[in-house]
């Protein structure tokens, strides 16, 4: 038996980012993170791993200090080793400092690379940016997009 996806009624209004109302709560995502999916093996679910533990930072202590289950938690991964997979790759690329000072691990998120920095440091981001770019030009070529 299949199961059937739920729908849910949102709250139909427009969410205008230039009018933030006192309940309004945002955690932060550097728009130079966007440009990490194309890094190799990037999943564009890591960007929100990072803001989680953006999220998390405490700016006193210099670090943000979740339990791995909270992240499973928040991540929506039940799996424990994903969550330890990813943060690693999230480190590999620059992104966090993973630190075991004691019990719990720590976690210091660092500022996104520009898109210049990445794929300076990154060639193969750069090539994967530049496909992206061409296919989206012969796309438009294609349709006529161009032509308007």
């Amino acid at each position: 038996m299949s199961q059937q996806k739920p729908v849910i009624k949102g709250t139909d209004k427009v969410f205008d980012k230039t009018n933030k109302a006192e309940s309004d709560y945002f955690v932060k995502m550097p728009s130079d993170l966007m440009n990490y999916v194309h890094v190799p093996g990037y999943k564009p679910q890591f960007n929100y791993l990072y803001t989680i533990l953006v999220d998390f930072y405490n700016a006193d202590m210099g670090y943000a200090y979740p339990t791995e289950y909270q992240l499973s938690r928040r991540y929506g991964v039940k799996a424990v080793k994903t969550i330890r997979e990813h943060l690693r790759f999230l480190e590999r690329v620059g992104l966090i400092k993973i630190v075991k000072p004691r019990a719990n691990k720590v976690y210091v998120p660092y500022k996104p690379l520009t898109q210049a920095e990445l794929f300076k440091r990154c060639p193969e981001a750069s090539k994967s940016y530049n496909e992206f770019i061409q296919a989206e030009t012969e796309e438009k070529k294609r349709t006529g997009w161009l032509e308007r």
